[in-house]
């Protein structure tokens, strides 16, 4: 199932698309429905990790 099945699949249950978790009143996200609704920043990060690791090596380190 890719990324974006996951997202909805779990909006339409309305449970966190890492986890599976029923969400409850404290969720995180972005704000945009494309990247999903989380339970935890746990569950953000776990999902999104591709995303956050290949801005790791793209970046160049600051000098400050």
């Amino acid at each position: 199932m890719s990324p974006a099945e996951r997202i909805a699949a779990a909006a339409a249950e309305d449970r966190c698309p890492e986890c599976w978790s029923v969400l409850d009143s404290e969720r995180v996200g972005s704000g945009r429905f494309s990247d999903g609704v989380f339970c935890s920043l746990t569950c953000l990060s776990r999902f999104h990790s591709q995303y956050f690791e290949g801005r790791i090596k793209g970046s160049v380190p600051s000098e400050n």
